[in-house]
């Protein structure tokens, strides 16, 4: 999992146009690779937190001989009540329709 205070950390330093700020903070992805990493690495972290914070939609499931139906997360199959604005097991954003 990505570290969500690096990534806001690297992204404020990278604007501030250097890997060293005049504070004499460092920046926290240097030395990962040169600038190239350091830019590649921040972006991939990023981008991890974003996807983490991505919504999913409920599916509808029912039981063994299908008179009986309940909803589920869509992402890690959990039941989840129709006012849920969040899975209580992965904690994934639930998009209702």
């Amino acid at each position: 999992m990505a570290d969500e205070a690096k990534v806001i950390r690297g992204l404020e330093f990278c604007l501030k146009v250097a890997c060293t700020a005049s504070s004499g903070e460092k920046c926290p992805y240097i030395g990962s690779g040169g600038a190239d990493g350091c830019i590649y690495e921040m972006q991939s972290d990023a981008l991890k937190l974003l996807k983490e914070q991505e919504v999913v939609r409920p599916e509808r499931q029912h039981s063994g001989g299908g008179t009986t139906w309940w909803n589920v997360c869509g992402n890690c199959r959990t039941a989840i009540n129709p006012n849920d604005k969040f899975c209580h097991e992965c904690g994934k954003a639930v998009k209702w329709e």
